[in-house]
């Protein structure tokens, strides 16, 4: 079932014509993030009022702006997700924005703060940085562990967090920016900070956050992989290319075949008896595989989150399943 909440019909009404956040709209139907229950529910919540997204909802960054505009009729539907698109890169970059520590809030000291201070809250709270802060916005310098020993090399005496500036540039990112073209500056600095949109500073990055994000997303792609690459060795051994296109599957060979179409193919008793697993259950073994595609569209689609302990299980357990039916 749908998290969405539809908001009134008048309260979508009066966004036609202005510029808005996918993070906002998110927020606006209540729902968390961009998955198959979600998009459609939100894209025909404003299809009902006659209106619809430039660019498309489905497909535009977390932090870029759409905007809403009257849907023409006879028109194709924004970009819909779809269940057997099991092959599809995902369908827009990474943004900063859609890191949590992004917007996660900052520690940080104002002007004036002494170096004592400083010190004893970078000691406390694990904390590499330190951003000094005048107001929401002003960033005045960042307190780095480096810029601390390097006073203390020179044999001076520090009273202020003015006195312990890490010199040169402070690196300093948009939510809306794209994460790959960062990362030279973030490995260069260790850190950058994070502004919204309105110029607010709301969080900070560190390399240390890019490295178990990206470690969250890798081992879930490795298993689909393995799985996907057990099931091709399983039909290229059994099914002619002659075969697999008079199946009526979407495909041309076996090596363009998806999650869907090994489904597809194996729902057929005479084609499933062909593998020779006598042992293994038909529809338990097509019910999983079927999980095994949801789950892999979900890391592939929308705004893809790392995956719960249920479904990475899930992930584990049938790629062990695939390796006692095809040992490597």
């Amino acid at each position: 079932m749908s998290s969405v909440v539809i908001p009134p019909s008048d309260v979508l009404e009066k966004l036609q014509g202005k510029a808005i956040l996918v993070s906002d709209i998110l927020e606006l139907f209540n729902a968390r993030r961009r998955t198959y229950e979600t998009v459609p529910a939100i894209q025909n919540a404003f299809g009902d009022v006659g209106l619809t997204t430039v660019p498309a909802f489905a497909t535009a960054g977390l932090a870029d702006e759409v905007t809403v505009v009257p849907a023409v009729q006879g028109q194709a539907p924004d970009e819909q997700p779809e269940a057997e698109d099991d092959d599809a890169a995902p369908k827009h970059a990474m943004a900063v924005g859609s890191l949590p520590c992004a917007t996660g809030g900052l520690t940080s000291v104002g002007p004036g703060t002494s170096l004592s201070t400083a010190i004893t809250m970078m000691m406390t709270d694990n904390l590499p940085q330190l951003p000094v802060i005048q107001g929401q916005n002003e960033l005045r310098g960042v307190v780095t562990w480096t810029a601390i020993t390097a006073l203390h090399a020179r044999g001076a005496v520090g009273t202020t967090v003015e006195d312990v500036f890490d010199s040169g540039e402070v690196p300093e990112v948009n939510l809306s920016d794209k994460l790959l073209p960062i990362l030279p500056k973030l490995r260069k600095h260790g850190y950058v900070l994070v502004r919204d949109h309105s110029g607010v500073l709301c969080g900070m990055v560190t390399s240390a956050d890019i490295t178990d994000r990206f470690g969250a997303f890798a081992e879930p792609f490795f298993t689909v992989g393995e799985i996907e690459r057990s099931l091709r060795a399983c039909i290229t051994s059994r099914f002619t290319t002659a075969e697999v296109k008079a199946s009526g599957v979407n495909a041309r060979s076996v090596a363009e075949m998806t999650l869907g179409n090994y489904h597809r193919l194996l729902l057929n008793e005479q084609n499933w008896q062909k593998l020779n697993w006598h042992a293994v259950d038909q529809h338990y073994f097509l019910a999983r595989l079927d999980g095994v595609r949801v789950i892999r569209n979900d890391i592939m689609h929308f705004d893809a989150a790392p995956l719960t302990s249920a479904k990475l299980e899930k992930l584990q357990s049938f790629a062990g399943l695939m390796r006692n039916l095809h040992p490597a």
